[in-house]
């Protein structure tokens, strides 16, 4: 049995125990991101953070199949927009999927063949930066929580 076919037994029992558990008087209904939800007249930018919006306000298993789908469907897309989710998936915090690296090596290797507009060419540069000082962030508390270990174990660095 292929590991896709496992995900969705798994996800549809999940699905039916958690409709199961849910208190019968809560009756909200999930908003499901697609491209008829966002209006025609929203630009670019406005659709990747209303995504990313969405993004944060889903539940942990939610997250998953949404990292499942977007790494399957929007890592090499050749519409940026999608591509831009993809990105926006792997830096979202508290997630187990989050990659630094990997938005940082999309955003720097973008291929030349996928044409990005004014707007999305700033938040490219925008977002490229941010992820340059949170990896530059992280690299110095992976060094300061070395040096800390050193001291611990007797063994001072020179």
């Amino acid at each position: 049995m292929s590991k896709f076919r496992l995900f969705v037994y798994f996800a549809i029992i999940f699905s039916i125990a958690g409709c199961a558990l849910r208190p019968a008087q809560k009756t909200e209904m999930p908003v499901i991101y697609t491209e008829q939800t966002a209006s025609a007249f929203l630009s670019d930018i406005e659709n990747l953070m209303r995504y990313y919006q969405m993004l944060q306000d889903k539940k942990p298993f939610e997250l998953q199949w949404e990292y499942a789908y977007a790494k399957h469907h929007y890592r090499n897309d050749k519409n940026a927009e999608n591509r831009f989710k993809y990105i926006l998936l792997v830096i979202l915090p508290n997630t187990h999927f989050r990659d630094t690296s990997l938005a940082l090596n999309l955003l720097t290797n973008w291929p030349e063949d996928i044409p990005l507009s004014p707007n999305l060419t700033s938040f490219r540069k925008i977002l490229k930066a941010s992820e340059e000082r949170i990896k530059a962030l992280q690299d110095k508390i992976d060094a300061i929580k070395s040096m800390e270990r050193q001291l611990f174990r007797g063994k001072i660095p020179q």
